[in-house]
């Protein structure tokens, strides 16, 4: 069965019924990073680690996240939680999540005031 289109919702869902059915493998996987070139280091949506002048790594969730795009500062939208470096859920980042790392000019709820 191929599905026509597939919601941000349901593909965090689907990565938590993975997640049940094989926690290790699919935590071991979604925490891989490889190292990248900058043409995918560029890339308007895709999440990419930065770890030096022109060393980039990029992994499943930093797909994912190109895959459904970023918010108005640069943030991907699913995130995965860990507990002892094994990730024990997926879901859905939200501002309250990253207001912290977003500075004053950049948060919407700053009118100038």
């Amino acid at each position: 069965m191929i599905k026509n289109s597939v919601s941000i919702e349901g593909t965090v869902s689907f990565l938590n019924e993975l997640l049940e059915y094989d926690s290790y493998v699919i935590s071991a996987l979604f925490s891989t990073r490889i190292m990248c070139n900058r043409y995918l280091a560029d890339h308007k949506t895709v999440q990419v680690r930065q770890l030096g002048e022109d060393a980039f790594q990029v992994g499943m969730i930093g797909i994912l996240n190109g895959l459904f795009g970023i918010d108005e500062n640069g943030w991907g939208h699913i995130a995965a939680d860990y507990d002892n470096g094994k990730i024990i859920r997926f879901r859905l980042l939200s501002y309250e999540d990253v207001k912290e790392y977003v500075g004053p000019q950049d948060d919407p709820g700053n009118h100038g005031c």
